[in-house]
Protein backbone atom coordinates (compact mmCIF):
# COMPACT_ATOMS: atom_id res chain seq x y z
CA UNK A 1 0.00 0.00 0.00
CA UNK A 2 1.58 3.37 -1.11
CA UNK A 3 -1.23 5.37 -1.10
CA UNK A 4 -4.86 6.34 0.81
CA UNK A 5 -7.38 3.85 0.66
CA UNK A 6 -10.68 3.18 2.78
CA UNK A 7 -11.74 0.49 4.73
CA UNK A 8 -15.11 0.04 6.55
CA UNK A 9 -15.34 4.15 5.71
CA UNK A 10 -12.42 5.24 7.57
CA UNK A 11 -9.28 6.84 5.84
CA UNK A 12 -6.23 4.83 5.87
CA UNK A 13 -2.47 5.60 5.08
CA UNK A 14 1.08 4.44 4.95
CA UNK A 15 2.53 5.79 8.00
CA UNK A 16 5.74 7.51 7.51
CA UNK A 17 8.26 7.59 10.58
CA UNK A 18 9.27 11.02 11.26
CA UNK A 19 13.68 10.92 10.68
CA UNK A 20 14.28 11.84 14.35
CA UNK A 21 12.89 8.56 15.48
CA UNK A 22 13.53 6.53 12.16
CA UNK A 23 16.47 4.21 13.79
CA UNK A 24 14.87 3.93 16.97
CA UNK A 25 13.47 0.25 18.20
CA UNK A 26 9.73 0.15 18.12
CA UNK A 27 8.72 0.19 22.07
CA UNK A 28 12.87 1.44 23.57
CA UNK A 29 12.69 5.09 22.03
CA UNK A 30 15.30 7.61 24.32
CA UNK A 31 13.03 9.95 26.10
CA UNK A 32 14.85 12.76 24.22
CA UNK A 33 12.68 11.55 21.30
CA UNK A 34 9.17 11.87 23.59
CA UNK A 35 7.30 14.96 24.41
CA UNK A 36 4.80 15.54 27.10
CA UNK A 37 0.95 16.03 25.69
CA UNK A 38 -0.57 16.57 29.44
CA UNK A 39 -1.69 14.21 32.05
CA UNK A 40 1.28 12.41 32.01
CA UNK A 41 0.91 11.32 27.81
CA UNK A 42 3.76 11.34 25.81
CA UNK A 43 3.84 10.86 21.87
CA UNK A 44 7.20 11.55 19.49
CA UNK A 45 8.58 14.79 19.73
CA UNK A 46 9.34 16.43 16.73
CA UNK A 47 5.97 15.67 14.49
CA UNK A 48 3.44 13.63 15.96
CA UNK A 49 2.72 15.74 19.49
CA UNK A 50 2.99 19.00 17.72
CA UNK A 51 0.34 17.83 15.48
CA UNK A 52 -1.87 16.48 18.37
CA UNK A 53 -1.31 19.59 20.09
CA UNK A 54 -3.15 21.64 16.96
CA UNK A 55 -5.97 18.93 16.96
CA UNK A 56 -6.39 19.30 20.63
CA UNK A 57 -6.86 23.09 20.09
CA UNK A 58 -9.08 22.73 16.75
CA UNK A 59 -11.64 20.32 18.24
CA UNK A 60 -11.61 22.69 21.35
CA UNK A 61 -13.06 25.42 18.98
CA UNK A 62 -15.90 23.09 18.10
CA UNK A 63 -16.64 22.52 21.98
CA UNK A 64 -15.07 18.87 22.06
CA UNK A 65 -12.26 18.12 24.92
CA UNK A 66 -10.22 15.62 23.40
CA UNK A 67 -8.04 13.16 25.59
CA UNK A 68 -6.94 9.95 25.38
CA UNK A 69 -7.67 6.56 27.18
CA UNK A 70 -5.42 5.07 29.91
CA UNK A 71 -2.16 3.78 28.18
CA UNK A 72 -3.34 5.35 24.36
CA UNK A 73 -0.07 6.73 24.66
CA UNK A 74 3.64 6.00 23.64
CA UNK A 75 4.11 2.51 25.09
CA UNK A 76 7.03 0.63 25.86
CA UNK A 77 7.80 -3.14 24.87
CA UNK A 78 6.91 -3.64 28.44
CA UNK A 79 3.79 -2.49 28.43
CA UNK A 80 2.63 -3.84 24.65
CA UNK A 81 4.09 -7.40 26.59
CA UNK A 82 1.50 -6.60 28.85
CA UNK A 83 -1.07 -5.56 27.19
CA UNK A 84 -0.65 -8.46 24.55
CA UNK A 85 -0.47 -11.40 26.88
CA UNK A 86 -3.91 -10.31 28.50
CA UNK A 87 -5.60 -10.14 25.54
CA UNK A 88 -4.38 -13.16 23.84
CA UNK A 89 -3.99 -16.81 25.16
CA UNK A 90 -1.67 -19.73 24.03
CA UNK A 91 -2.18 -22.04 21.28
CA UNK A 92 0.02 -25.11 20.32
CA UNK A 93 0.09 -24.99 16.87
CA UNK A 94 -1.57 -22.41 14.49
CA UNK A 95 -5.09 -23.22 13.34
CA UNK A 96 -6.26 -20.26 10.99
CA UNK A 97 -9.17 -19.51 12.55
CA UNK A 98 -11.26 -15.94 13.23
CA UNK A 99 -9.18 -15.33 15.96
CA UNK A 100 -5.84 -14.17 14.17
CA UNK A 101 -2.55 -16.82 14.83
CA UNK A 102 0.37 -15.24 15.67
CA UNK A 103 3.82 -15.95 17.13
CA UNK A 104 5.79 -14.41 19.46
CA UNK A 105 8.69 -15.06 21.67
CA UNK A 106 8.90 -18.88 20.37
CA UNK A 107 5.33 -19.56 21.23
CA UNK A 108 2.11 -19.00 19.24
CA UNK A 109 -1.07 -16.74 20.29
CA UNK A 110 -4.90 -16.22 19.05
CA UNK A 111 -6.65 -13.24 20.18
CA UNK A 112 -9.30 -13.80 23.29
CA UNK A 113 -12.60 -13.85 21.33
CA UNK A 114 -14.40 -10.31 23.07
CA UNK A 115 -11.28 -8.50 23.52
CA UNK A 116 -10.33 -5.10 21.69
CA UNK A 117 -7.77 -5.95 18.99
CA UNK A 118 -3.54 -5.78 19.84
CA UNK A 119 -0.37 -5.56 18.02
CA UNK A 120 2.26 -8.32 18.24
CA UNK A 121 4.85 -6.12 20.77
CA UNK A 122 7.26 -4.64 18.83
CA UNK A 123 5.32 -3.64 15.80
CA UNK A 124 2.83 -1.50 17.55
CA UNK A 125 2.50 2.44 16.36
CA UNK A 126 2.14 3.23 19.80
CA UNK A 127 6.09 1.66 19.99
CA UNK A 128 6.79 4.51 17.43
CA UNK A 129 4.90 6.92 19.93
CA UNK A 130 2.54 7.52 16.59
CA UNK A 131 -0.70 6.11 17.43
CA UNK A 132 -3.24 7.55 20.06
CA UNK A 133 -6.43 6.48 21.71
CA UNK A 134 -8.49 8.99 21.23
CA UNK A 135 -11.16 9.53 24.05
CA UNK A 136 -13.71 12.27 24.79
CA UNK A 137 -13.16 14.15 28.26
CA UNK A 138 -10.30 16.30 30.15
CA UNK A 139 -8.51 13.88 31.37
CA UNK A 140 -7.50 10.12 30.52
CA UNK A 141 -9.06 9.52 34.20
CA UNK A 142 -12.39 11.06 32.95
CA UNK A 143 -11.87 9.26 29.09
CA UNK A 144 -15.62 7.95 27.38
CA UNK A 145 -15.60 6.49 24.03
CA UNK A 146 -14.87 8.97 20.76
CA UNK A 147 -18.38 8.22 19.79
CA UNK A 148 -20.17 9.84 22.98
CA UNK A 149 -21.87 12.21 22.47
CA UNK A 150 -20.95 15.61 23.63
CA UNK A 151 -22.37 18.45 25.44
CA UNK A 152 -22.56 20.29 22.03
CA UNK A 153 -24.71 17.54 20.62
CA UNK A 154 -22.34 15.94 18.47
CA UNK A 155 -20.01 13.16 18.49
CA UNK A 156 -16.42 14.18 18.24
CA UNK A 157 -15.63 11.25 16.44
CA UNK A 158 -17.93 12.78 13.64
CA UNK A 159 -16.18 15.91 13.50
CA UNK A 160 -12.87 14.04 13.10
CA UNK A 161 -14.53 12.18 10.53
CA UNK A 162 -16.25 15.24 8.70
CA UNK A 163 -14.96 17.02 5.65
CA UNK A 164 -12.18 19.59 6.88
CA UNK A 165 -13.07 23.53 5.36
CA UNK A 166 -12.24 23.99 2.09
CA UNK A 167 -9.02 26.03 2.75
CA UNK A 168 -7.22 22.75 3.98
CA UNK A 169 -8.72 20.81 0.94
CA UNK A 170 -5.55 19.72 -0.99
CA UNK A 171 -5.88 20.81 -4.39
CA UNK A 172 -5.97 18.11 -7.27
CA UNK A 173 -7.80 14.38 -7.54
CA UNK A 174 -7.91 12.63 -4.55
CA UNK A 175 -11.05 13.45 -2.65
CA UNK A 176 -11.84 15.79 0.03
CA UNK A 177 -9.54 15.08 3.75
CA UNK A 178 -11.40 14.54 7.04
CA UNK A 179 -10.52 17.02 9.92
CA UNK A 180 -8.58 14.27 11.62
CA UNK A 181 -6.21 13.88 8.15
CA UNK A 182 -5.31 17.84 7.75
CA UNK A 183 -3.86 17.06 11.29
CA UNK A 184 -1.74 14.39 9.95
CA UNK A 185 -4.22 11.45 11.47
CA UNK A 186 -5.21 8.91 9.87
CA UNK A 187 -7.06 5.67 11.34
CA UNK A 188 -5.64 2.09 11.84
CA UNK A 189 -5.90 -0.85 9.50
CA UNK A 190 -8.37 -3.32 11.03
CA UNK A 191 -7.13 -7.49 10.48
CA UNK A 192 -9.15 -9.30 8.66
CA UNK A 193 -12.79 -10.15 10.17
CA UNK A 194 -12.33 -7.25 12.64
CA UNK A 195 -13.74 -3.78 12.63
CA UNK A 196 -12.00 -0.55 12.91
CA UNK A 197 -11.19 0.79 16.08
CA UNK A 198 -13.01 4.21 15.60
CA UNK A 199 -10.84 5.68 18.72
CA UNK A 200 -7.31 4.42 17.42
CA UNK A 201 -5.32 7.36 15.24
CA UNK A 202 -1.96 7.43 14.04
CA UNK A 203 0.59 10.05 12.80
CA UNK A 204 1.79 9.13 9.41
CA UNK A 205 2.90 12.29 7.53
CA UNK A 206 6.62 11.45 8.37
CA UNK A 207 8.68 14.74 8.38
CA UNK A 208 5.66 16.75 6.78
CA UNK A 209 3.95 19.58 8.92
CA UNK A 210 0.44 19.58 7.51
CA UNK A 211 -0.48 23.58 6.88
CA UNK A 212 -3.03 23.56 9.74
CA UNK A 213 -1.07 21.67 11.94
CA UNK A 214 1.63 25.38 11.64
CA UNK A 215 -1.55 27.74 11.41
CA UNK A 216 -3.13 26.21 14.29
CA UNK A 217 0.20 26.50 16.52
CA UNK A 218 0.79 30.04 15.03
CA UNK A 219 -2.74 31.44 16.27
CA UNK A 220 -2.18 29.55 19.53
CA UNK A 221 1.39 31.36 19.82
CA UNK A 222 -0.16 34.56 19.44
CA UNK A 223 -2.99 34.75 21.10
Amino acid sequence: MTTRHFQQGYPIWPITLPSAIACDPNGALPASRLAPIGHGGRLEATKAAPAWSALWVAAQSEGFDLTWTPAGDYRSLETQERGFYSRTRPIPTPDGNQYRDRFYAGGWYEDIPGTAQIATPGTSNHGMALAIDTALGRSPAEALHIGTVAPNGRTALSWLRAPAPAEWQPSGPGGALCNAETFGFCWEPAPAGRAVEPWHLNYYAGDATPARVTAVLAFVGAA
